[in-house]
């Protein structure tokens, strides 16, 4: 990309992996590609005398074999880290911004064509602009939609692995996939409208992604079912990637840095996944989500396309004005892989006076569509005791006393507590609801109905036909 005459914006692209491709320079490309670029001429002992009887060759491949397989003993080539398709804030706190090799960080800065980074922009009222319309359930899961925005800028100051983040809703049509079809723009994103439940299929598809692809966004779309996965468990913890390339003989180590996201409806984490995810949940509460004309721009995508520019330039002065304070970070709340993530995102998100916290508890779903049938027999009991009227947990703990409804049509969990502790079962009963909210089994669900005034949750189940407002 990089000419005699200085940076040459990339070639449009309208694949599925992202704004770059990356090639692998083998022996024998090397050789057609200088062989192309130059003349190459054969050297005899009458050149000497006569210029003319030098012969037209190819770049000997023994040369180039020499070279592709001992790179770094050749001083003229600059080490690579990563590439970068939109500015991003060095190690130092400073921006990357101009185009091209970047000899402090190691990077190359390739914008897309046509991307241009304005000193004038909307700043935090332009990123809700983008995101009105979307019903975040509560505020920390737009707080963690917006730290998902902030963190390819991120891979400098902190470096990965990232946590998964995961875009959710209870039926199709929310615009979870707008959400994620958000990200890839603003930064650049690969694409896989599925992803296989196949082990060795998955790290295949993991593997040919950071191999060849270099956007900072990965989504896999539409997931169903319960996603449990021990190569994306270590994978969501791995800042580097092992695996043997497809068609070679040898292993090959990767860097991680990548943002990885998926969505579904009424999404379900099993393994080590539930803990090593942010969730983002969408949750319109119609009938007919897709029916809906609230955003503030109807064609949203080209709109945000359009103002690329800008929204990159908001995210930026976010993180700059965060360094110029001083770096605040909050306390830390987790010693796993994502500790420095969390208090680094948490940190910019409040100096920038974004509401909600980054991966606050009333964010994480525990949920898991293995208990369904749980789900659909207590969901039945409780509508045939209490109908569509609201009720408390411990309403339907005193409806189990009075024997309006069967114990056995409670979780096993809580069953199992009732033989010692009652106030544990009432308790393990409202956590066990809370993360099955909005969560549908046989045109059922259970939703939010409002708190007492000594701030006691009451909960109604709903159907299709439910008026909600």
């Amino acid at each position: 990309r990089i000419s005699e005459e200085g940076y040459v914006m990339p070639p449009s692209n309208d694949m599925d992996d992202g704004p770059a491709q990356i090639r692998r320079m083998g022996a024998m490309a090397l050789c057609s590609y200088i062989s192309k670029r130059y003349r190459v001429f054969k050297m005899s002992k009458a050149t000497a005398t006569n210029p003319s009887f030098s012969m037209p060759s190819l770049f000997p491949k023994i040369v180039a074999e020499h070279v592709v397989t001992t790179p770094e003993l050749l001083d003229a080539l600059r080490p690579l880290r990563a590439v970068t398709h939109t500015p991003i804030v060095r190690a130092a706190g400073t921006i990357l911004d101009q185009p091209g090799y970047d000899a402090e960080s190691h990077l190359l800065f390739l914008p897309d064509r046509g991307l241009v980074i304005p000193e004038e922009h909307g700043g935090m009222a332009l990123i809700d602009e983008m995101l009105e319309g979307f019903p975040f359930v509560n505020d920390h899961h737009r707080a963690n939609f917006i730290g998902a925005l902030l963190t390819p800028l991120l891979r400098e100051l902190v470096p990965p692995p990232y946590p998964l983040i995961a875009i959710g809703a209870p039926q199709p049509g929310s615009g979870k996939s707008l959400l994620a079809r958000i990200l890839r723009i603003v930064h650049g994103g690969v694409f896989r409208s599925e992803m296989t439940r196949d082990g060795a299929e998955l790290r295949k598809q993991i593997t040919a992604i950071l191999d060849t692809t270099s956007a900072p966004v990965v989504t896999f779309d539409n997931l169903s079912g319960v996603l449990r996965s021990p190569v994306m468990d270590g994978l969501i913890t791995s800042a580097e990637w092992s695996d043997r390339i497809l068609g070679a003989s040898e292993d090959r180590r990767m860097p991680n840095d990548r943002l990885w996201t998926i969505t579904g409806n009424n999404l379900a984490l099993g393994g080590d996944l539930k803990r090593r995810t942010v969730w983002v949940t969408i949750d319109p509460r119609m009938e007919h989500p897709e029916t809906r004309t609230n955003f503030a721009h109807l064609d949203l995508p080209g709109w945000v396309e359009e103002r690329r520019g800008e929204i990159l330039a908001a995210l930026l002065a976010m993180v700059t004005g965060w360094v110029d304070a001083g770096r605040p970070m909050e306390a830390q709340k987790r010693t796993d892989d994502f500790g420095v993530w969390q208090m680094v995102v948490s940190g910019i998100l409040r100096e920038a006076g974004v509401p909600g916290s980054l991966n606050h508890r009333d964010s994480v779903r525990d949920a898991g569509l293995e208990d369904e049938d749980e789900w659909g027999i207590f969901l039945a009991a409780v509508e045939r005791r209490f109908g569509l009227d609201r009720w408390q947990v411990k309403q339907v703990m005193m409806a189990v006393d009075m024997g309006d409804i069967e114990a056995e049509e409670l979780p096993g969990d809580v069953v199992e507590k009732m033989r010692f502790d009652g106030r544990g079962a009432s308790k393990s009963l409202g956590r066990w609801v809370q993360n099955r909210a909005d969560r549908w089994v046989d045109n059922r669900a259970v939703m939010d109905a409002g708190k007492d005034k000594n701030k006691t949750k009451f909960w109604r189940v709903v159907t299709p036909e439910t008026d909600v407002l």
